[in-house]
């Protein structure tokens, strides 16, 4: 989740305090490799979010000229060739602060939206439902089969608005998923839904 969801490495403290730094990735798309050198990065071709290095470089400064860091396991990025040298970009924040229990959050906000049923939220959320509601009522097979409907509808159509910033990902899971779509075996499922759970779905 992190550093992700910030877009940072966190900042520490102590004796190896240094401030936060962002996650810098290689945009880059790269020909074959030639016998001798390094490849080459391809004109005009990127990597869209670009993969992950290891190199924790400052910020920029807006209006400062910025010089690229030297030291040690810092590649000499003046000496570089420019045909070889990375796309680097950063990563901005997708949601600053997102942790685990937020994630529950809008998972409970999910099952609210699409009208599930309080005994398999309970199930699912906790902690034990000590009411009379929550002693006498119990979890069905329907209940599963709508919220597996419901999540499903989700996934699908946020891989669909994924697919609208870039067809591909560096996380192979989601990779396989895209490639549903420009491969033409994919739809939108909002329309197979039920009408009470199409609008968690869309959204």
């Amino acid at each position: 989740m992190r550093p992700a969801a910030d877009g940072a490495y966190p900042a520490r403290t102590g004796k190896f305090a240094r401030p936060a730094l962002p996650v810098l990735t290689d945009a880059a798309v790269y020909g074959p490799k030639p016998t001798r050198g390094r490849r080459q990065a391809l004109e005009r071709k990127q990597h869209w979010p670009g993969r992950p290095t290891l190199w924790k470089w400052p910020r920029a400064v807006v209006g400062e000229e910025f010089v690229p860091p030297v030291g040690r396991g810092i590649p000499d990025w003046e000496s570089w060739p420019e045909k070889e040298r990375p796309h680097l970009v950063t990563w901005l924040p997708l949601l600053p602060g997102l942790t685990p229990h937020g994630m529950r959050h809008a998972h409970q906000t999910w099952m609210d939206d699409g009208g599930i049923k309080k005994a398999l939220k309970v199930e699912r959320m906790g902690p034990e439902d000590s009411t009379m509601q929550g002693r006498y009522g119990h979890p069905t097979p329907a209940m599963r089969a709508k919220l597996v409907e419901l999540l499903q509808a989700l996934w699908e159509n946020a891989v669909a608005e994924r697919f609208k910033i870039y067809p591909y990902s560096a996380i192979p899971l989601l990779d396989a998923e895209l490639a549903k779509w420009w491969e033409g075996k994919a739809t939108k499922v909002v329309s197979q839904i039920s009408p009470m759970m199409r609008k968690g779905a869309a959204s």
